[in-house]
């Protein structure tokens, strides 16, 4: 509990594994973004984000954790989906977004533990923790932009699920 406490602006190398997932995820979404470009272009926008809140946080030296709290919340989303594709029906669907949801409600939980922790900082400043002084101002847009993007995916899939249902009737 005690790092979660820290999560927005500790110290990266206090954390070197999420250092390492984060250098992975950046690499990850700046090889990808090619693939979205081209493809499926609906995805930018959480790839320029999720881009912009990485690159920050390796020149502020700050928000490491939080991403790695952010990458799993989010991924297990993508990992739900992604079970759901093997075998595909309006049950699993249900199932799905009913989950989906869920980890999308504890995103939103997590989403205020960081925009309080920004809080406490511009209320109080910075302490004897060392980072630029806009960081607080990013890591509190970028929290708020990834958690736009992610209550747009909730919205589109219950608008999914919805649209199936009146199919159904």
């Amino acid at each position: 509990q005690e790092h979660l406490d820290e999560a927005a602006f500790g110290a990266n190398d206090r954390f070197p594994v999420a250092v390492l997932l984060q250098h992975f995820n950046l690499g990850y979404f700046l090889y990808d973004t090619v693939h979205v470009a081209v493809w499926d272009q609906k995805f930018l926008e959480h790839h320029f984000i999720a881009i912009a809140g990485y690159a920050s946080s390796e020149i502020a030296n700050v928000f490491g954790l939080a991403n790695a709290v952010n990458t799993w919340i989010t991924e297990v989303g993508s990992l739900m989906y992604s079970a759901y594709l093997i075998k595909r029906s309006d049950h699993l669907y249900l199932a799905f977004v009913l989950c989906y949801t869920l980890s999308r409600m504890y995103f939103a939980y997590w989403s205020l533990v960081v925009l309080n922790q920004v809080w406490e900082v511009l209320q109080n400043g910075a302490g004897a923790r060392v980072m630029p002084f806009w960081a607080p101002y990013c890591a509190a847009s970028l929290q708020i932009l990834l958690f736009g993007v992610n209550a747009t995916f909730v919205a589109t899939h219950w608008r999914k699920l919805l649209k199936r249902s009146k199919r159904d009737e």
